[in-house]
């Protein structure tokens, strides 16, 4: 038998060990009860920004490819009217083109402050090209407009086919003042007419003002064109530079100083008038059809270098026969103009020999001898004509 003691030691030990082993699995914990205390209210969420909805891209609008028979009307060498005084004039100048097919209108017109037309030209030159000297440089009179405000416009239209197309070439607004009275000494003092001058034609003093003009001479140029050669033959005929001024710039302003020009050819280099005064020079028109007959539809009847028309280029002819040269040669056609001087017009002849003032001996041998009352820029080019050949 055991001792108690032992017996109950031994127990004790195995209860520990118990106690030791189950000691790691301790008892879920029980869920907590509800707090008394109220939930917090969450704040709301911030609305996410609106995405931006992506830029709609452009439709590209359809390359629209020109039609190529579409006429193109251009202008070069342009010039154009500006602030002016009374009684002055503007010099009209240009070339106008069609890219394609012909020119089937030109117009200039001038209209006043209130837009009414004062003066307007049309031309139709169905051709390619249009020159404004000779043509709306001679028919514009800007010396004869009042005081005033004005607008000049010039325009064209042109057709190839069935395309057509109008344009406006120049649109340019000027203004017309009272001429100044040119200040200076007074003078009552009549002045002399110079050695050798008629005192008829000499030019009377005024008072008021003394104005020193320039000294031109008769002298001949070296310009071997058709200006030059024209300018050289009236010097050695006249031995006055008044009038040979005044006589090239009537000549510049009808044909460009082309002896061949027929009336209406408005290309820059005359190839119809080329090819038609090689038609009357070799017969194939005859002198009743270089009188009666336009050389081609659209065409006038003017010929030469001062644009004869009539019996007028029936002498012409003659004249070139005589001297077997061509109706178109520029030398035959000065004679030719000397010899209607001498027979038909001798005052004149006799007033150009003595004139002291280009501006005058102008429009004396625009009214007579081409018996025009359109000036145009005729006395300007006088002027520019003296300054060139005649200036010392």
């Amino acid at each position: 038998m055991r001792a108690p003691g032992r017996y109950m030691a031994a127990l004790l030990v195995a209860a520990s060990i118990l106690s030791l082993a189950g000691c790691g699995d301790k008892p879920e914990a029980a869920p907590a009860p509800p707090s008394a205390t109220p939930a917090t209210t969450a704040s709301p969420e911030p609305t996410p920004a609106a995405t931006p909805e992506p830029m709609p891209v452009p439709t590209p609008e359809p390359t629209v490819t020109p039609n190529p028979n579409v006429p193109v009307i251009t202008i070069s060498g342009a010039t154009e009217p500006s602030d002016m005084q009374q009684y002055n004039v503007a010099d009209l100048r240009g070339i106008i083109k069609t890219s394609r097919g012909q020119l089937t209108c030109v117009c200039g017109r001038l209209t006043d402050e209130r837009g009414e037309t004062v003066q307007e030209y049309t031309y139709i030159p169905y051709m390619p090209e249009f020159s404004l000297a000779g043509t709306l440089n001679a028919d514009m009179h800007f010396g004869d407009l009042p005081v005033g405000t004005y607008t000049y416009r010039l325009s064209a239209a042109a057709e190839n086919g069935a395309e057509k197309a109008d344009a406006v070439l120049i649109e340019k607004t000027f203004t017309v003042s009272p001429r100044e009275q040119q200040s200076g000494k007074t003078t009552n003092t009549p002045a002399e007419p110079a050695a050798g001058t008629d005192a008829s034609h000499s030019t009377p003093a005024h008072t008021g003002s003394v104005e020193v003009k320039k000294e031109y001479k008769a002298l001949t140029t070296y310009d071997s064109g058709n200006a030059g050669r024209i300018w050289n033959y009236f010097i050695e005929q006249l031995e006055n530079p008044y009038s040979t001024a005044a006589i090239l710039a009537c000549i510049e302003t009808e044909s460009g100083c082309n002896p061949e020009r027929v009336e209406g050819d408005f290309t820059t280099e005359h190839y119809f008038s080329q090819d038609y005064t090689e038609s009357v020079d070799n017969g194939s028109v005859s002198r009743e059809a270089f009188i009666k007959y336009l050389p081609k539809d659209k065409c006038g009847h003017g010929y030469g270098l001062c644009q004869w028309t009539g019996e007028r280029k029936g002498a012409l002819y003659d004249l070139a026969q005589e001297r077997g040269t061509s109706v178109g040669d520029v030398t035959t056609q000065c004679e030719f103009m000397m010899q209607e001087l001498t027979a038909d017009y001798p005052e004149l002849l006799e007033y150009l020999k003595t004139a002291d003032d280009e501006q005058s001996a102008t429009l004396e041998f625009s009214r007579t001898y081409l018996q025009t009352l359109i000036y145009g820029g005729r006395t300007t080019l006088a002027k520019e004509f003296l300054d060139k050949y005649a200036l010392a």
